[in-house]
């Protein structure tokens, strides 16, 4: 039987030590996963790198690994509707389903809420960024969000509505990413042309497939990057685009946030 923990805290910690001794797990080929876990968990269990309300990532490590059983000890990924999805993707999972947890998610302080989210949010960004480049923009939604709230041009409720939604894009855009299985920074083209109302993105990303990858490090070549936006610009143009201006905002964009968020 194979079992997979979610979270990192005191109380999964306590799961694992339980589910650790049960009958059920003394089978050959048995094994226990926390994701992500921490330094005591993983001298119980297998420790895997996924941030707990990385939905989509989970859920490809469950079906993966095969696993029997999952069980959620956080709110977060509760109210982000793990539960649903697993159940949706035939997995079997113990847990709130979405509804549930947002209502007893509410007995917590909104307060309390907002920076939960705002944390996770800003720490998905900066451990995903380099291989998920699109993570950027999201991250500086979330800053402008924060700061919004904390000139109280937001209250609470709009703030909370705002980072759900971006938790939400974060895990449409993971899951997308992962069935039109390009790269980090190929979907970053595709993701970034697409809310920008560029039509079809997914041919201008395609066109830009083979030019980063004769280009791997053209972040560090001055030359390298000039033939990356100028095969950008071209495909733009190619895709029907031809306002100089409009031209010259979506390649600073799509560039900006294929190096990190730097211009």
């Amino acid at each position: 039987m194979k079992v997979l923990v979610i979270g990192s805290g005191g109380r999964e910690h306590a799961l694992l030590w339980k589910i650790s001794h049960s009958s059920r797990l003394t089978a050959h080929g048995s094994r226990i996963y926390c994701a992500p876990g921490n330094a005591g968990i993983a001298q119980i269990a297998d420790c895997v790198n996924i941030k707990a309300e990385d939905i989509q990532a989970l859920l490809s490590f469950a079906k993966k690994e095969g696993i029997d059983l999952t069980v959620v000890g956080p709110e977060v990924p509760l109210t982000l509707g793990i539960v649903d999805e697993f159940e949706k993707a035939g997995l079997r999972i113990f847990g709130a389903s979405r509804r549930a947890a947002e209502i007893e998610g509410s007995k917590a302080s909104d307060t309390e809420k907002v920076f939960n989210l705002l944390k996770s949010i800003l720490e998905a960004v900066r451990e995903n960024a380099a291989k998920e480049p699109y993570l950027i923009s999201i991250g500086e939604r979330a800053e402008m969000i924060a700061a919004l709230y904390k000139e109280r041009q937001k209250n609470t409720q709009q703030t909370l509505k705002s980072l759900k939604e971006l938790i939400e894009a974060i895990n449409a855009a993971r899951k997308q990413q992962a069935e039109t299985r390009m790269t980090g920074e190929v979907f970053s083209v595709f993701w970034i042309l697409k809310r920008e109302g560029v039509g079809k993105p997914d041919e201008v990303a395609n066109e830009m497939t083979g030019v980063l990858a004769k280009y791997p490090h053209w972040a560090k070549s001055e030359r390298h990057e000039r033939q990356v936006r100028q095969a950008l610009y071209r495909n733009l143009v190619k895709g029907g685009l031809s306002n100089a201006a409009r031209l010259a905002d979506l390649c600073k964009k799509v560039m900006t946030a294929l190096k990190g968020g730097k211009e």
